[in-house]
Formats: structure tokens, C-alpha cells, sequence
């Protein structure tokens, strides 16, 4: 997903700020880092596409079904052969389940 201006602030979106409306998403994005009150918000519409495939919407609600998500971070770590992270940011996923961490 990246729409205009507001698309540096993806990464940063809770659960709570995508809206799922008859028409697509509409995310709730903060204009501003410092703006802890979140008082100078946009609206941003995300459609739904024609193509299944390349639908943002669709990709999003089987992104949340699957990483069984219901609050908080709306995207997190992923590993390829591990379950997605609980926390934005949450740093080196480790290694994949059943690989001894590297020797350091």
C-alpha cells in the first residue's frame, strides 16, 4: 500500500486505524511523528480492485486473518518459516524454528 504522502506512515498504523467501510479500507493516518494527541489525522480511502491479486483490501483483511491480528500493530515482522512478530519493530526474528542461532 502506497498512497500519496501519507504512505511513509503505513508502517506506524494500528489494527484500529484501518476501517474496513462497503467500498474498501479507510485508514486513519497521523500527519505528524510528534503529534501524540493524533489531532492532525487524514483520511485515506483504499478502494477495492478489480484483480483479486493485486487487491490492497483483500490483501489486508487475509493479512490480519492469518496473522490472527485484532489490535495493535497493523504490520509486523514476518519470518519465512515463522509466525508473524507481536510488535512493530520487534528487531531480529532469531532464527527459524528448528536452526540453532549463528554463532557469534
Amino acid at each position: 500500500m502506497s498512497w500519496g504522502p501519507a504512505a511513509r506512515s503505513w508502517p506506524a498504523l494500528d489494527v484500529e486505524d484501518l476501517v474496513l467501510v462497503d467500498q474498501g479500507l479507510v485508514a486513519v493516518v497521523g500527519r505528524r511523528k510528534t503529534d501524540q494527541e493524533r489531532r492532525d489525522l487524514d483520511l485515506v480511502a483504499v478502494p477495492y480492485l478489480p484483480q483479486p491479486a493485486t487487491c490492497p483490501v483483500r490483501a489486508w483483511l487475509a493479512w490480519r486473518e492469518a496473522a490472527g491480528l485484532t489490535a495493535g500493530p497493523a504490520f509486523r515482522p514476518v519470518h519465512p518459516q515463522g509466525p508473524a512478530g507481536l510488535a512493530r519493530g520487534a528487531g531480529d526474528p532469531g532464527p527459524p524454528p528448528g536452526r540453532p542461532a549463528a554463532a557469534g
